[in-house]
């Protein structure tokens, strides 16, 4: 909103294609938090507490809870006032970028008489930017649980904010 530019703190990077070229690749800046992920369905969280090792080369790869991702990307979505949880997006988005976001719902069915939700996907739509999303978030879940406060880093973005010029019309800071 400011103009501050902020770095990639983390990136997760979906191992199901190319997977020895993603290994290496994550592998090689494994340091600066490039992480080599892989979506699993299912009741698990969105991020592990460790990666496996039983991969080529050794190479961390991180599990993802894909269904546990998608429920907060979407419930997100629903918050309508910009605070915590808020979603927030570049003007340069298309409908079909929102078309792929929106690509999948939630839904129930019965297997052996008892309930079973999970995620389906709308005929004829892709999904890579709901994808996107949620392995974005899960990277996030990856920094808090190595020690990131969102507290403190809000606040050293805050204290980065310019100054504001009388006829800018930038907020001033607070």
């Amino acid at each position: 909103e400011y103009g501050i530019p902020l770095r990639v703190a983390a990136a997760a990077i979906d191992s199901g294609f190319h997977t020895e070229a993603v290994y290496r690749f994550c592998r090689e800046r494994y340091h600066r938090r490039i992480f080599a992920v892989k979506g699993k369905a299912g009741p698990i969280p969105v991020w592990p507490k460790r990666p496996t090792r039983n991969t080529l080369g050794k190479t961390p790869l991180w599990i993802i809870g894909v269904d546990s991702a998608k429920s907060v990307v979407h419930s997100r979505l629903k918050i309508e006032q910009p605070g915590p949880g808020y979603a927030h997006f570049p003007m340069e988005r298309t409908q079909e970028w929102f078309e792929q976001l929106l690509s999948e719902t939630l839904v129930t069915t019965f297997s052996r008489g008892m309930p079973v939700r999970e995620w389906k996907r709308k005929k004829g739509l892709r999904a890579e930017a709901l994808d996107a999303r949620c392995y974005a978030y899960a990277a996030l879940c990856g920094l808090v649980s190595m020690g990131l406060r969102l507290d403190a880093e809000a606040d050293r973005i805050q204290a980065l904010r310019p100054e504001p010029h009388p006829e800018s019309g930038m907020k001033p800071k607070t």
